[in-house]
């Protein structure tokens, strides 16, 4: 199997705001991309989606 699995975060709200504390305090971390609807991440390697899912 060629795809990757990795761990999404769900976000009522702020998620790039909090993308952006993650990579402030893990060495080695960077956003990838950057949607209104989902950030993705890297920290040391491994990969991590934000979704901003809503209240629901």
């Amino acid at each position: 199997m060629k795809n990757q699995i990795y761990p999404c975060l769900w976000f009522d709200a702020q998620d790039k705001e909090a993308v952006e504390f993650y990579c402030s305090i893990f060495k080695n971390s960077k956003i990838t991309s950057d949607t209104p609807m989902v950030v993705k991440w890297e920290a040391n390697g491994q990969q991590f989606m934000g979704f901003y899912g809503g209240p629901m």
